[in-house]
């Protein structure tokens, strides 16, 4: 490795409020999806087109998992390559894998098993990270927590990639982890009818791509001519604008086709590739994002991780002790929306300082 390698790469993440923005943006995006899937399944004849428009829309707000994804490959990577040098790095990286996730979780677990009910087989599977494969075990998913699951089952094997590959090797594998992904999403449903989307092979786009942001990040110079030249091709304009009018012709379609669907977590993975790049990559400050690093969306950044988690949960008891969401009562709905969003606010933000933050201080007792 050069002298000017070396000096270019990274020793410290810094703090970008827009991610948190993001960040947020998506888990509220989660939460308006779930919510609207009971009105969903009644007939919306009498409602009035905003309405109508406002319910399709939510048939893609599950695309803010894969909003994680990227920002998940992302920072953890980046992480990763600041570390892997270090002597204690999987020590060290799987402690605060374990301090940051396993608190939040455990409460998620227990709640869904109090509350819900009939919980145990997705318990046991989230509890060794294999809920996202649940079908496979004739389990019914009473949560989310497979998209931890996928992120886990990436990052019980991305460290030892990370701590021994050249950096270009990292390029190349991260670029075969998008291709991959993104050929089975087409070439399974053309070949067998069926798709499991939840499995992790079909997933890791999100995560490459933003395991690529991470090495761009950390050595923006010195790279070979393939890797820049497929980054070239990665971050052109022609790709950006064909992505943007692949989200516009996805919104006509039905949501329901397995092709349909595979392209939209394409689409939002790599346009959510964009957005962190352009959020991330020294430049020009842009004025059209400078809301996602204020205010509300960075406060739901915060509370993200618990919101996420708990909001299964506050909906199970509102549809249980409320009316559904009915047709001719969009008043009503409004309401149960605002209660339901209130609600997981506040379980989120005790859940912050009461459980995070305190977990997050023990940091430095265990960590080398």
């Amino acid at each position: 490795m050069t002298r000017s390698q070396v000096i270019s790469q990274k020793s410290k993440l810094p703090y970008f409020s827009k991610l948190d923005g993001l960040r947020g943006t998506a888990a509220f995006v989660v939460f308006v999806h779930h919510f609207l899937q009971a009105a969903a399944t009644q007939k919306a004849e009498s409602w009035n087109w905003f309405f109508r428009l406002v319910l399709h829309l939510s048939q893609y707000g599950s695309s803010g998992v894969d909003v994680f994804f990227v920002l998940s490959g992302y920072l953890i990577t980046s992480l990763l390559l600041i570390d892997r040098g270090k002597p204690n790095y999987f020590h060290d990286f799987y402690w605060k894998r374990a301090l940051r996730i396993l608190p939040v979780y455990f409460v998620h677990l227990i709640l869904t098993q109090w509350i819900i009910g009939n919980a145990w087989g997705y318990i046991w599977l989230s509890l060794i990270f294999l809920v996202n494969f649940s079908q496979r075990f004739d389990v019914d998913p009473k949560g989310v927590s497979w998209t931890l699951s996928i992120e886990e089952q990436f990052y019980l094997i991305w460290p030892n990639f990370v701590r021994r590959l050249r950096l270009t090797s990292l390029y190349y594998l991260a670029f075969a982890l998008v291709l991959t992904s993104v050929l089975l999403r087409v070439v399974m449903p053309l070949a067998t009818g069926k798709m499991a989307i939840t499995y992790t092979p079909y997933r890791c786009d999100g995560l490459g791509l933003g395991a690529i942001l991470a090495l761009q990040w950390f050595e923006p110079v010195k790279r070979s001519p393939l890797i820049q030249a497929l980054l070239n091709i990665l971050n052109s304009n022609l790709l950006l604008v064909l992505a943007i009018v692949s989200a516009v012709v996805i919104i006509t379609l039905p949501a329901e086709s397995q092709l349909v669907a595979g392209a939209r977590i394409g689409t939002v993975n790599y346009l959510a590739y964009r957005l962190i790049r352009r959020i991330i990559m020294p430049g020009k400050a842009n004025r059209v994002l400078t809301w996602l690093g204020h205010g509300v969306p960075v406060y739901f950044g915060r509370i993200s991780y618990s919101f996420y988690l708990y909001h299964p949960v506050i909906l199970f008891l509102v549809a249980k002790y409320f009316r559904p969401i009915n047709s001719s009562h969009l008043g009503q709905a409004s309401a149960l929306f605002v209660l339901a969003l209130g609600a997981t606010i506040v379980m989120s933000t005790v859940s912050l300082y009461a459980i995070e933050l305190p977990v997050q201080s023990l940091r430095r007792f265990v960590l080398k």
